[in-house]
């Protein structure tokens, strides 16, 4: 979800992602608590705050990471994935 300054919605995007993780990789994101996808993302204009939401479905756990964009250098925003 991309944000105004004013906290106004400019842009929202959804996506689901259905992991069939192997084994070995299930056990290192399990032990690390982390797996690490990477996404591209048009910003809008005027966007000021990106809030990524996470939610795995079949537990209903929630989790969210909200970016300022003041923080994102024009250099890695635009850096090549």
């Amino acid at each position: 979800v991309q944000f105004s300054p004013d906290d106004k919605v400019l842009d929202s995007t959804s996506q689901v992602v259905a992991l069939r993780l192997d084994h070995a990789t299930s056990h290192r994101a399990t032990q690390s608590s982390a797996l690490v996808m990477n996404e591209q993302l048009k910003l809008a204009q005027g966007a000021s705050l990106v809030r990524i939401l996470v939610r795995d479905i079949p537990s209903g756990s929630l989790g969210s990471v909200s970016i300022p964009l003041s923080q994102v250098t024009r250099e890695a925003a635009t850096r090549p994935r």
